[in-house]
């Protein structure tokens, strides 16, 4: 049974205690999605694991970031430093996302 859980604007779903989704809200989800796989590998061992990167964080796609995710080339789909790169590109920061649309004085 999924419980939501809300951390400061940080919206994800937790299925049991280990289990992450990511559904590409916005930045902010974005980059706790970053840290917390970052954390997970490195108390896993496997920070320099591409693979192991790759298998995990494919499993918490959810919405909008499945959809993305599913667009990929298979060569950004299978490199954890590609992903996490579009991911970055995809959801802005909310600085980013609006920084087209300022005028200068």
């Amino acid at each position: 049974m999924s419980t939501p859980t809300q951390r400061s604007e940080f919206r994800y779903y937790v299925v049991d205690d280990n289990a992450l989704r990511f559904s590409g809200t916005d930045g902010v989800q974005c980059e706790e999605f970053i840290h917390v796989v970052r954390q997970r590998a490195l108390a896993a061992g496997k920070q320099r694991d591409n693979d192991w990167i790759i298998d995990f964080v494919t499993g918490c796609f959810t919405g909008d970031a499945l959809r993305f995710y599913a667009t990929l080339d298979e060569e950004v789909r299978n490199d954890w430093w590609l992903l996490h790169g579009a991911l970055l590109q995809r959801y802005p920061a909310q600085e980013e996302r609006f920084a087209g649309h300022r005028s200068s004085a």
